[in-house]
C-alpha cells in the first residue's frame, strides 16, 4: 500500500480508472471543490470527459460525478 495521491487513505498504487484516474473513494481533494465542477453532480474537465468508465449525464453529456467523494487525477481548485 502506498499513501494516496489525492490525499486521502491509503490505497493500493493504481485505483480509479485508466482514463482520468477518477475514483468514488473518500480523498481529501474532491469533485465538489474542483474548478471543473458544475453544479449538482457534473464534471467539465476535458480528460474525464473522455472516459468511458465515468457516466454521462444524457441531457448535458457532461460526466457525472460524486462531488463528496469522487475526484480525478486533474483536480483544481476553484
Amino acid at each position: 500500500m502506498e499513501s494516496n495521491p489525492l490525499g486521502g487513505k491509503s490505497k493500493p498504487k493504481w485505483f480509479g480508472t485508466e482514463v482520468s484516474g477518477y475514483t468514488e473513494v473518500p480523498v481529501e481533494k474532491r469533485c465538489g471543490t474542483c474548478e471543473y465542477f458544475v453544479k449538482g453532480d457534473l464534471c467539465k474537465q476535458k480528460i474525464v470527459l473522455k472516459d468511458p468508465k465515468v457516466k454521462t449525464d444524457k441531457k448535458t453529456k457532461l460526466k457525472k460525478v460524486d462531488a463528496e467523494n469522487g475526484c480525478c487525477s486533474f483536480w483544481e481548485p476553484k
